[in-house]
């Protein structure tokens, strides 16, 4: 166990300077849930209006919590190989609120796992006239949070604190309306995603075709009230100002091909199984030259993908010819596409296989 947590951070290590880090925070927004999970959206396409904010549930509290100003960042370690980031999300039960900003290391299409960090927007209340509802801000004061809310707050309103306060996590924030005064509410619904295969694409390849917009209907309503509450609502205008915009996203479904030694059958067993024809052309290359007869200097390992007895035996073509280049080919395929590394060594001796 140790000596495989130890390869993995030097994996990771290694991996920096090509990967990087990965911010999937617009990416995440290709992606909705079904049930009761919800769909993930960016902190750009919420208002206040919109219903159902907590979006992905979680069990237990963060591994680890780093405090950053008014705001934190929650830290989640995870060793779920899954490389769809919104996958992972909801595999660990993590809390993923719209305004939230989220970070993998390393980038989770690798397949290793990730360090997630999640920074989290202020949390407030809001008493507005005696009903109470909880924001997440990223604005620096209380006239901030009010503008980035588009709260419709006129000047005769009172706030408290002031509107020059300093936004705190836990801030609790009233407005006293003025009596007999106008009200704007927005119903904002939320746009759909629509993924459409693109033949034309190649696999793998993303593009957005149309961006989202929310629809917005805006009520405007006349209310009076009294020091002990409200008495009387009436509504003066029902507008619908946009219907809500899909959002299209084509998908490359192309396949892509490359040329030489056996790539009519690397093609065929990369798509049989889901590998990358191209890295296995590499990698054969690297340990074989193309050669189905080559053997290592001391004659272990055999054929186009230097395959030794044992292994080949657990290969699911063990019963095939192991210098058989077809069947090299497929078993080699089969294992591209169930593997966590591919043929490390080769990797080390021929650099980065993966590019």
């Amino acid at each position: 166990m140790i000596k495989r947590r130890l390869f993995l951070l030097l994996m990771i290590i290694g991996l920096v300077p090509i990967f990087g880090l990965y911010d999937n925070s617009e990416e995440i927004l290709l992606a909705s849930f079904h049930g009761n999970t919800g769909r993930v959206l960016g902190a750009s396409d919420v208002s206040p209006g919109v219903s159902g904010r907590n979006l992905v549930a979680r069990d237990g509290r963060a591994d680890v919590v780093e405090k950053r100003g008014p705001s934190r960042v929650d830290v989640y370690f995870s060793s779920n190989r899954t490389k769809d980031p919104v996958e992972m999300l909801e595999k660990e039960r993590i809390l993923v609120f719209p305004e939230d900003h989220v970070n993998f290391f390393p980038d989770p299409t690798l397949g290793l796992g990730s360090r997630i960090s999640i920074s989290r927007a202020t949390e407030i209340r809001l008493n507005d006239n005696g009903k109470w509802a909880t924001y997440r801000t990223w604005g620096k004061t209380v006239d901030d949070f009010i503008r980035e809310k588009e709260l419709d707050v006129s000047q005769f309103d009172m706030v408290g604190p002031s509107r020059e306060s300093l936004v705190e996590n836990g801030m609790m924030i009233e407005i006293t309306r003025a009596n007999d005064g106008i009200q704007v509410e927005h119903q904002y619904s939320p746009f759909n995603v629509v993924i459409k295969d693109d033949p034309n694409l190649p696999d793998g390849k993303v593009h957005i075709k149309q961006n989202g917009v929310n629809g917005d209907r805006q009520l405007t309503w006349r209310v009076v009230k009294m020091q002990a509450g409200e008495i009387k609502r009436e509504l003066l205008e029902d507008k619908n100002v946009n219907a809500p915009v899909d959002k299209i996203v084509m998908r490359g479904i192309k396949a892509v091909t490359y040329a030489g030694p056996y790539m009519d059958w690397i093609n065929e067993a990369a798509a049989k199984y889901g590998a990358n024809a191209g890295q296995m052309q590499r990698v054969m290359m690297c340990e074989s030259g193309g050669n189905p007869y080559a053997l290592s200097a001391h004659g272990k390992y055999k054929g186009l993908f230097q395959y030794d007895n044992r292994t080949w035996s657990v290969s699911g073509w063990g019963d095939k010819d192991i210098f058989d280049p077809y069947s090299q080919i497929n078993a080699a395929a089969k294992a591209w596409a169930s593997r966590y590394t591919k043929w490390p060594v080769t990797s080390k001796i021929c650099g980065d296989l993966g590019r």
